[in-house]
């Protein structure tokens, strides 16, 4: 864990009060390796942080751990959010509680259409909300099309429209850039908190719009 590090997004200021996410102490395992150990972090309501580093330091299984997702196993700590422990919480109750993640693979359901996709993210108003907050998007992203058929940048940005059409108190993200053409923008401007990997937070810079 000392390899990791923790830079805060530009132009995104901090709330006051508790912090919405509090981990203590956090030991995490996948299989029999202990990947992290002792760790601590606070991260208040308003703030956006990249985590980087290199391979295998750390990154997607800290973000599994505060999801509550295989493989990541917590041997010891406490994953607190606003206030309440969810350590031993399974990850759809984390996600009643405003926890929302986007994983770097395996993020958008292939064999249904981009509207099905949109739907199950946001319910019956997700495809209009997504034309409503993506407009440009939406025109490349035909509803009807399934999923399987697009290309990676397009799954990408599919996979961000469903992990902010619901507002959430906490959006953790798993290199959400990557295989995004250059030049285009992930919007943040309705995540209230952000939690991002990322193997380059200069390049995320450019990419995330606050």
């Amino acid at each position: 864990m000392a390899d990791l590090q923790f830079t805060k997004l530009r132009g995104c200021e901090r709330r006051e009060g508790p912090p919405i996410l509090r981990v203590e102490h956090l030991t995490v395992k996948v299989g029999i390796r202990r990947v992290i150990e002792d760790f601590s972090l606070d991260l208040f309501e308003g703030e956006k942080v990249c985590i980087s580093g290199p391979n295998g330091s750390g990154k997607s299984t800290l973000l599994n751990a505060i999801a509550g997702l295989d493989p990541a196993r917590v041997e010891a700590g406490t994953i607190s959010l606003g206030g309440e422990d969810v350590t031993a919480l399974p990850p759809h109750q984390r996600s009643r509680r405003g926890l929302a993640f986007m994983r770097q693979r395996d993020n958008v359901f292939l064999d249904l259409t981009v509207d099905e996709n949109l739907r199950l993210a946001g319910g019956a108003g997700g495809s209009a909300r997504f034309r409503e907050l993506f407009p440009t998007w939406a025109t490349d992203l035909p509803g009807r099309k399934r999923v399987g058929l697009l290309s990676g940048g397009q799954k990408q940005r599919l996979a961000w429209a469903m992990a902010t059409l619901r507002p959430s108190r906490l959006l953790l993200a798993d290199e959400p850039e990557a295989g995004v053409s250059q030049g285009v923008t992930l919007s943040i401007s309705s995540v209230v908190t952000l939690l991002v990997v990322s193997h380059d937070p200069g390049g995320l810079g450019a990419s995330l719009r606050c």
